[in-house]
């Protein structure tokens, strides 16, 4: 039987936490067992196999490294990437966002900015630098809207503000809830290109992003898969185990869920696609609880580096029945904080990379 590397994790994403030795010359603990107990080799390096078990650092270099334990018994391999150059960062992302959109196109906004929902979110910029994702739904079946009405006269205020503001696909609508577990790929892509098509149209490229949020978190490693060679680049969710089974984790097992919800993020190595874990549903704590959660958070090494902290657009509105009155005060609790504390805002894949 083959060695096999148990600490890290093919896949994972490692940050400052996990980094062990000499400053300027990063390192990792990796363990391993194998059944050839005596001589291997850790990355071209003389180590050791005691008793079955064995354990030493490896040296890492930015970006994608591959570890490498080769002893008289065989070969094992594990994938990981070194994303500790950013430092502690922080991204705020909006699900179920379509409501703003219909008002700033059926209100005769001359500004996308005369609009009080956007108009918010550019005060917490200028404010704490903030930068904010917002997963934008097709259509508002109650309203007939669609975005196909959202007019293209704002594409110069999109762009001016593309380095704060950006916008991906999130569902077709609302309802039905969990619409993409089970679904085909082909209908899973229809939206995903109606939505991107629009953006690109009324917002132009420059606010398109390669993460996002799927709604509900939930669709099929064969999904997956087809958004990643549209050009997805990450996925976010909850990835939590709620009775032994996986919760908003899109199609990882249990085990991989776990691991994840341990962790700031993993990478599928098999798609080539990285899965980011939510820390904090705003709409979820009370107004006085988001600074004791993020502080837990912060308490956790492994889970501290990036803080994906999201909200639901329908909170803010006073005409949804779940409204919730502090939903700013929240938002800005969380992002004072992050400031606070010295985590930058980013947006994934550029400056505050993962992976």
């Amino acid at each position: 039987m083959c060695p096999a590397i148990q600490r890290p994790v093919a896949g994972d994403v490692l940050t400052r936490a996990d980094l062990v030795g000499v400053a300027g010359e990063p390192r990792i603990r990796v363990e391993w067992r194998s059944e050839a107990d005596g001589p291997a080799t850790l990355n071209g390096t003389p180590v050791r196999t005691v008793g079955g078990i064995g354990g030493a650092e490896a040296v890492l270099n930015p970006g994608g490294n591959m570890i490498v334990l080769e002893d008289a018994s065989g070969r094992a391999e594990a994938p990981v990437w070194l994303d500790a150059e950013p430092g502690p960062r922080y991204r705020v992302s909006v699900d179920d966002c379509v409501w703003f959109l219909r008002d700033v196109a059926r209100g005769g906004c001359r500004s996308l900015f005369d609009n009080p929902w956007p108009a918010g979110w550019r005060s917490l910029h200028e404010r704490y630098g903030m930068k904010v994702h917002l997963n934008v739904y097709l259509e508002d079946p109650d309203s007939g809207f669609t975005l196909a009405e959202m007019p293209d006269r704002f594409r110069g205020e999109w762009a001016d503000n593309a380095d704060w503001l950006r916008l991906t696909w999130h569902a077709r609508s609302d309802k039905p809830d969990r619409p993409y577990l089970g679904a085909p790929v082909e209908a899973v892509l229809r939206d995903y290109r109606q939505v991107t098509d629009q953006i690109l149209r009324f917002a132009g490229p420059q606010s398109l992003t390669g993460f996002t949020t799927i709604h509900w978190g939930e669709a099929s490693r064969e999904v997956c898969a087809a958004l990643r060679d549209e050009g997805v680049r990450g996925l976010v969710g909850y990835f939590l185990v709620e009775r032994g089974r996986p919760s908003v984790a899109y199609y990882l097992d249990a085990e991989q869920t776990e691991h994840l919800s341990r962790r700031d993020a993993w990478v599928d190595t098999s798609l080539d696609l990285v899965l980011v874990r939510h820390d904090a549903v705003l709409n979820l704590l009370p107004a006085a609880g988001v600074v004791p959660h993020l502080e837990a958070v912060a308490a956790r090494p492994h889970e501290a580096e990036v803080l994906e902290l999201m909200i639901h657009e329908q909170y803010f509105s006073p005409a949804y029945p779940g409204f919730q009155p502090d939903a700013w005060q929240k938002v800005e609790a969380a992002v004072r904080w992050a400031s606070e504390r010295g985590y930058a805002p980013v947006f994934y894949g550029e400056e505050g990379r993962l992976v």
